[in-house]
């Protein structure tokens, strides 16, 4: 089972609205059963009160159903074709805020998905692929909106870096990842060191990998592949007084193979 799965199930099941057979309206407006099948309009009253309304076609659940509280807080939108839950789909938090929004395809998310802080504001925006995996640029944010993280992932796994973001949106490091999509160590942005003024503070940098750090202006310094903490094949950054960047030198075995100026 996916964890898209998992968490859309354990929503749904925190609900446990709708049980076959139960109906709100047996005087033949609603609620009709037409050869032994459950056809057209249908309201189901669930154990706890809670109402799920929607469209039953040829005893199959069919189109958009709601599932709503006793007092008529929103608790789901669920898309069924022939009696599958495949299409748009919307599950929301207690309090009726939207939680999560996208297309569910059966038994996985499919295409476009976002989650919601209970505030409101976007928590993250993903997309999925066919079999229910991450696929492209993903995005977390801090629940004032901006943005926290992101990265790209190649069918559900991470693919090079995540950058990583403070609350106020300034870029503070990076995640590391190899070619599996393991995690393979931080790069951290160099924080203004206050007893020298703005000069650039690192911690110590003794990572092996492919990195890129930055200075305290979020601007890229050195990015490639380092060894113990030294640049071995990559690129330098020079940048001058206004930041403008300048020269870039191409590193190759540890030592500047050549310099393209800007």
């Amino acid at each position: 089972m996916t964890r898209a799965t998992f968490i859309l199930i354990t929503l749904l099941l925190a609900f446990p609205c709708p049980s076959p057979g139960q109906e709100t309206h047996p005087d033949g407006t609603i609620n009709q059963t037409v050869n032994g099948l459950r056809q057209g309009r249908w309201e189901i009253k669930g154990a706890n009160d809670c109402i799920e309304a929607g469209e039953f076609k040829n005893g199959r659940k069919n189109g958009v159903w709601l599932t709503r509280t006793a007092g008529g807080t929103m608790i789901s939108e669920i898309t069924y074709t022939s009696g599958m839950a495949k299409g748009p789909a919307k599950i929301y938090y207690p309090n009726g805020s939207l939680m999560e929004s996208g297309v569910w395809n059966v038994d996985h998310w499919e295409g476009a998905y976002t989650r919601y802080h209970e505030n409101g504001n976007r928590a993250c925006d993903f997309t999925y692929n066919a079999k229910g995996h991450r696929q492209g640029k993903q995005v977390y944010y801090h629940e004032n909106g901006k943005v926290m993280y992101d990265g790209e992932w190649s069918d559900g796994k991470i693919t090079g870096t995540i950058s990583v973001y403070d609350e106020t949106g300034k870029k503070i490091g990076e995640r590391n990842y190899d070619a599996q999509g393991k995690f393979s160590g931080n790069t951290k942005i160099a924080a203004p060191d206050s007893s020298h003024g703005n000069a650039p503070k690192y911690n110590k940098m003794d990572k092996t990998g492919n990195l890129t750090i930055f200075d305290s202006s979020g601007r890229k310094e050195q990015s490639g592949q380092f060894e113990n903490g030294k640049l071995i094949n990559g690129e330098r950054y020079v940048y001058d007084k206004a930041g403008k960047l300048i020269r870039t030198d191409k590193v190759r075995n540890g030592r500047v193979e050549t310099s393209i100026n800007r």
